[in-house]
């Protein structure tokens, strides 16, 4: 009896600093791999939405998602790949989004919902990213991928491989953070069957004496003892076996090991971080916004024509043929646009010079395309300057493009309210690069605060005559 008592005591303690670990350690970096894995299938699928490889669900926006459940995978018709594909990729992009804003992780959560995740990261085979997997979407997404990057820009191509390498890299860390707290759950489970159930006054010992007997002293117990928690016929089974099977040792240790890697895992000597490479990621986040703003800049050119338009006076239509038959320039034109505080709702008014504006922004298209890869020329110029002046120049282009995205939003409002009934459909909306935009805004933010949080860091510890290993 001492020896049960002492496995227990191991048992439970080593339990104890996993859910430690866990908590501190996995599911935050879980949360934080599903956000950069969203952020990148969503790069990726609005190429193949621009290139028309895929048709985008016209549907998707009605759906309401309200439980974990992975997208389809069966074979279809290549004839259908664009729609099937199309509807399939944002179901599971709409899933992956769902995961990042209501799901909360948590060292208790239920096995059912750790394994509906597990078959949701596995909707795209990522590490098997072949037009030769036997896995029908992941067969055809590589197909079409190889599609997109023929005859494209380079910059395109570099895009579309740093986000299959980075969903690669996300997907396979969240399969292995999942796996990590569903084994958790399932020992944590087996140990409350030990302490509400083998250790309860009511248990009857002389049923150790054999699995079926213990078993059905188990199925006796268990209701009253463990409650609305259903039984599971696989893990008390495995519990049996660690109590009275033949090998109860060698299964003893081996759950003993695997619950206590947190607590024996060597201090690894510290690495040197290179902080010139982590503020140049930042940099080329930034180059990404190249290709959201490109399409921006068109739908706005068009929707800005779709209000010129509206005014259908015999003297604007003369005026309108005159510049088209000189080619002369646009009449300046400014809208007056409402911006509104994201933290306070204060509403403020400010004039958007509209052909200024729109130039200015094709110019910083322009700039940030120069600097998206790191072999181009741009890229190089920004690289080869010191950590502190790169990193004012990302603050910098975080509080101009902050700025940028605020009148955006405020010019796609206008255009939406002000334009003529008559004519609003022809009105693009720009949501969904926005989104994008806001979504590259947030990750590049992130790393520069990793930069200085580090460095911040460093030079505290060099202060105090800390050493870093």
């Amino acid at each position: 009896m001492e020896q049960e008592a002492d496995f227990n005591q191991q048992l439970f303690a080593a339990l104890e600093e996993r859910e430690k670990w866990i908590n501190s350690t996995v599911l935050p970096k879980l949360d934080e791999n599903y956000h950069m894995h969203l952020t990148c299938i969503t790069n990726l699928f609005q190429v193949l939405e621009k290139k028309s490889l895929i048709v985008p669900d016209p549907y998707k926006n009605d759906k309401k998602i309200s439980s974990i459940v992975a997208p389809e995978g069966t074979d279809f018709p290549e004839s259908d790949r664009a729609s099937v594909l199309g509807s399939r990729l944002n179901d599971y992009e709409a899933m992956v989004d769902f995961v990042c804003t209501y799901v909360k992780f948590s060292s208790d959560m239920k096995i059912d919902t750790l394994s509906k995740l597990l078959t949701l990261n596995r909707t795209i085979l990522w590490n098997s990213f072949t037009p030769t997997c036997p896995k029908a979407n992941t067969r055809n997404l590589a197909a079409l991928t190889n599609m997109a990057k023929t005859g494209a820009p380079q910059l395109t191509v570099s895009l579309i491989n740093e986000n299959i390498g980075i969903a690669a890299q996300t997907s396979g860390d969240i399969e292995e953070g999942l796996k990590t707290v569903i084994s958790f759950r399932k020992e944590s489970y087996k140990a409350d069957v030990r302490k509400k159930v083998l250790l309860c006054s009511n248990f009857n010992s002389a049923a150790l004496q054999s699995p079926n007997q213990m078993q059905a002293e188990i199925r006796r117990l268990f209701p009253s003892q463990m409650q609305k928690i259903p039984y599971s016929a696989e893990l008390i089974n495995e519990l049996i076996q660690e109590e009275i099977g033949s090998d109860k040792a060698a299964l003893r240790a081996k759950l003993l090991s695997s619950m206590r890697v947190v607590a024996d895992v060597k201090k690894k000597k510290k690495q040197e971080v290179d902080t010139h490479s982590m503020i140049m990621d930042a940099v080329r986040t930034l180059g990404t916004l190249c290709e959201q703003y490109e399409p921006i800049i068109a739908k706005e050119k068009e929707n800005h024509e779709v209000m010129e338009s509206g005014k259908n006076s015999f003297f604007d239509k003369l005026v309108r043929l005159f510049r088209k038959m000189f080619n002369m320039e646009d009449v300046p034109v400014d809208y007056e646009v409402t911006l509104v505080d994201s933290t306070t709702n204060a509403k403020r008014k400010e004039v958007i010079h509209f052909n200024k504006f729109i130039s200015e922004l094709g110019k910083r298209t322009a700039y940030y395309a120069a600097m998206a890869t790191k072999n181009s020329p741009g890229y190089a110029k920004i690289n080869s300057q010191s950590d502190e002046v790169v990193f004012d120049f990302v603050s910098k282009q975080l509080t101009e493009n902050n700025k940028v995205m605020a009148l955006l939003t405020a010019l796609d409002e206008y255009f939406k309210n002000n334009v003529d009934k008559a004519i609003r459909s022809k009105i693009k909306g720009i949501k969904m690069e926005l989104s994008m935009v806001k979504n590259i805004l947030q990750k590049a933010n992130q790393q520069r605060a990793d930069y200085s949080s580090y460095v911040e860091e460093k030079a505290q510890m060099k202060k105090l005559g800390i050493s870093e290993e």
